[in-house]
């Protein structure tokens, strides 16, 4: 019994190891430092998004230890992108 316990704790710290994610979260403004509802976030060369909220808010899941490059999108607005 103790030897299964110990073999389903290291295969849980193996797990959390290579699913290991870190949230990037954030607010987009204008220049009047209002927030911008709608803005398309898009990790550069995926699918994988969101869009900010009423108030300017997001967030995305991304692995931990990897560089990334951000582009931000909205309507009315020059596009963004940010490594």
């Amino acid at each position: 019994m103790h030897l299964r316990l110990q073999l389903v704790a290291v295969f849980l710290v193996l797990f959390s190891f290579t699913n290991a994610q870190t949230r990037l979260s954030g607010k987009i403004v204008n220049a009047k430092n209002e927030p911008v509802p709608g803005v398309s976030v898009k990790i550069a060369g995926t699918q994988q998004g969101t869009a900010s909220d009423i108030e300017g808010r997001y967030s995305l899941m991304l692995s931990a230890g990897k560089k990334y490059t951000i582009e931000f999108s909205a309507v009315g607005y020059l596009g963004k992108s940010v490594s």
